[in-house]
């Protein structure tokens, strides 16, 4: 019993929840988007040099994800795990593109208000993995009856402590990516992507 719709199911089943909408592997989701966002968070933003109380926003961030992914894990066999690790990594490989292109959108925005391309790189970065931690939030309350994940809304709340740090600690005014159109047409297109890979899902 690998199949993903199977692993939904008991995954589903050990946390004593209850699917309101959506059917097949659709709860799987957030953790297909948050898989991408640790990707982001160790290649881009783990190794920088941050100040103490960034630092202890990236820790808390990183503890609320891994205790997302173990509480799924855990639920799962060994066979049930490989396959649900190489759902995560085509459904990185799908939505690739999207990503990229909402990154260069992030990145036009702070190159109008003069920010240095290495801190445009990294802020990116950083707002990618918030939007995602958004959509996968958005996910998770329309399948669970409005039920917000507490280890999704940690992540969100430490990735943007982390980002409102980095604009200050470097003398920068804050950027809002949320009032740039071309920013949210990109993150249209990812959440059409992400809704898209659903009928992959076997």
């Amino acid at each position: 019993m690998n199949r993903l719709h199977d692993i939904t199911e008991t995954y589903i089943h050990h946390q004593g929840m209850r699917r309101i909408k959506g059917e097949g592997a659709d709860p799987l989701l957030p953790l297909f988007m948050l898989d991408v966002v640790n990707t982001i968070y160790r290649s881009d933003l783990l190794p920088q040099d941050s100040r103490r109380e960034a630092k202890k926003a990236l820790k808390d961030w990183a503890k609320n994800y891994h205790e997302l992914n173990a509480d799924f894990f855990r639920t799962l066999t060994d066979e049930q795990q490989d396959r649900m690790i190489d759902a995560m990594d085509a459904f990185e490989s799908f939505i690739g593109n999207e990503v990229m292109i909402t990154r260069v959108a992030v990145m036009n925005l702070l190159s109008g208000h003069g920010i240095e391309l290495e801190a445009q790189r990294i802020l990116s970065a950083v707002m990618i993995c918030n939007i995602l931690a958004q959509c996968a939030q958005i996910v998770w309350r329309e399948i669970y009856n409005g039920r917000d994940n507490i280890r999704i809304q940690g992540i969100m709340l430490h990735s943007e402590r982390w980002m409102k740090l980095y604009f200050q600690n470097h003398s920068r005014e804050y950027v809002n990516p949320n009032e740039d159109k071309a920013i949210e047409d990109s993150v249209t297109s990812l959440c059409l992507k992400i809704v898209k890979y659903l009928q992959t899902l076997s």
